[in-house]
């Protein structure tokens, strides 16, 4: 694809995220999204066909984005650095304007349409998968317990980093970066029991 391409289709999600932000999934139509990005919708229409398409760009982004946060990590010789890192890294994407919001709505999107609930399930497994295997990386440099059940923690620490979405929805003024060092902290207490 190209790069004018891309960049077309980031701004048609841009003005989608804005208008899911401003008005939810359900109450923003095509139109909303042609009037927000300035395009006719045969424009807008030739990158995306629904908004259930552009729902399904956002969670392979997210997900895309997040299988390269932890391919850098597992490329990390002290896994606890890596993961210091990585906290960082989520933290200052759940801060960024508008993410606390979009994943709200492709949550709750889930819960109706099982093509989107397929999609984040499965991209959500990738990713649990990924972390799995930074972790089993870890294991055979010696840095983590043989005995560690590596799904559970894994999954933990998944949940944790959602919660910390919603917290974000809830209170836009927070400041993650603030619950840092208490988050690093809580991990490697996990991973260390």
């Amino acid at each position: 694809m190209s790069t004018k391409a891309e960049a077309r289709q980031r701004q048609i999600l841009a003005a989608a995220a804005s208008c899911f932000a401003r008005k939810g999934f359900h109450q923003t139509t095509m139109d909303d999204i042609c009037r927000e990005v300035q395009l006719s919708p045969g424009s807008v229409y030739r990158y995306y066909r629904s908004k259930e398409a552009i729902i399904a760009a956002f969670v392979e982004d997210d997900s895309r984005d997040l299988s390269e946060l932890l391919q850098h990590v597992s490329q990390q010789p002290d896994l606890w650095q890596g993961l210091d890192w990585l906290i960082d890294q989520l933290l200052a994407a759940i801060s960024s304007p508008l993410y606390a919001e979009l994943s709200a709505e492709i949550g709750a999107e889930t819960m109706h349409n099982p093509a989107i609930a397929a999609l984040v399930r499965q991209s959500d497994q990738a990713n649990l998968q990924a972390l799995i295997e930074v972790f089993r990386l870890a294991q055979q440099r010696g840095q983590l317990s043989a005995t560690l059940d590596l799904a559970s923690t894994a999954n933990l620490i998944i949940a944790l980093i959602d919660g910390l979405t919603w917290r974000k929805g809830l209170y836009p003024d927070d400041d993650l970066s603030s619950y840092a060092t208490s988050i690093k902290s809580m991990i490697k207490q996990l991973l260390s029991a």
